[in-house]
């Protein structure tokens, strides 16, 4: 198949994950042009689930701010449409019930809230982005391969066990197995789903990277870079290991962006912590508290590693 048929038919798949509910009526009114805090509040404030969630999002260390905010007006106001519809959407995602026995789930979305926020810190002071955008393209970065779990479980359980490559292998092996590969189809699906055409196109260059130079002075490829440092820092984060020592490869994507191992170090202090806030604000719950101590003790120690 070629890409447009592969991405046409995974789009109609039955078992595409999807946002649900309350999710897509966020979603439609986020992106209407013209509704105001207090309609999209009163869609919120119908889901218990996610209003809970936003406002501890809002009031998490990610969001210093001087007192706490009880309102889900101001809560809304202080996050931005954005920042609320993909907590929103990647509720609905993580609460989606997954089929793929090969396929880990916990670690697939402990890794991508940890890219969010990794992102978001790089983004801050190193390459000026605004924070829901950066957040939004970190925790959707690889809805590609949970789409690929979700549609077709048994034989991408099949690829997944057989893996022992890059991620450039991986790609190739995707596009050789479903016509497609994830990036391309997380860029696709993003914008379908209406995000920024920028994030898009990072998520698409990503790939990219592996392959061949890509220039980080301008975008989408400065984006692209600030994607792949996060997702460098974020498997060390929520999979660490002591083989990651020295982090050659983040070291790297560090230089490229403008970046030493000392501005690392303190987006690694700065990151955990938050992290760890976010896995159970999303309910990534199976990381129970002794293992989330564990990879916090391991990730801090690469952090010290660098410095």
């Amino acid at each position: 198949m070629t890409p447009d048929e592969a991405y046409a038919a995974l789009k109609n798949h039955p078992d595409l994950p999807s946002p649900q509910g309350v999710a897509i009526e966020i979603m439609r009114l986020a992106r209407s042009g013209h509704c105001s805090l207090v309609d999209l509040a009163r869609v919120v404030e119908t889901d218990p689930a996610i209003s809970s969630r936003i406002l501890r999002l809002v009031n998490s260390s990610a969001f210093p701010h001087p007192r706490p905010i009880v309102s889900l007006t101001e809560a809304i106001a202080y996050l931005g449409t954005r920042m609320v519809e993909t907590v929103a959407l990647g509720f609905s995602l993580i609460t989606a019930r997954g089929r793929c026995e090969a396929f880990d789930y916990v670690g697939f979305w402990s890794r991508s809230l940890a890219r969010a926020i990794t992102g978001c810190r790089i983004a801050q002071e190193f390459a000026p982005y605004p924070p829901d955008e950066v957040f939004t393209l970190g925790l959707l970065a690889e809805l590609g391969q949970l789409v690929f779990a979700a549609t077709h479980p048994d034989r991408y359980g099949t690829l997944i066990a057989s893996l022992s490559c890059s991620e450039a292998e991986q790609a190739e092996l995707e596009r050789e197995w479903f016509g497609i590969d994830h990036d391309e189809l997380t860029a696709r699906l993003m914008q379908d789903w209406g995000f920024p055409t920028m994030i898009c196109q990072a998520i698409g260059l990503r790939s990219r990277l592996e392959h061949g130079p890509v220039s980080f002075q301008e975008d989408p490829g400065r984006l692209a870079g600030v994607l792949a440092l996060a997702s460098e820092l974020a498997c060390r984060i929520a999979r660490p290991s002591p083989e990651d020592e020295g982090l050659p490869r983040a070291v790297e994507l560090a230089c490229r962006l403008g970046m030493n191992s000392g501005n690392l170090a303190e987006v690694l202090e700065y990151a955990i912590p938050r992290w760890r806030e976010l896995v159970s604000i999303f309910s990534v719950d199976e990381l129970n508290a002794e293992q989330i101590r564990a990879l916090c003790a391991e990730a801090a120690q690469l952090r010290a590693a660098l410095s």
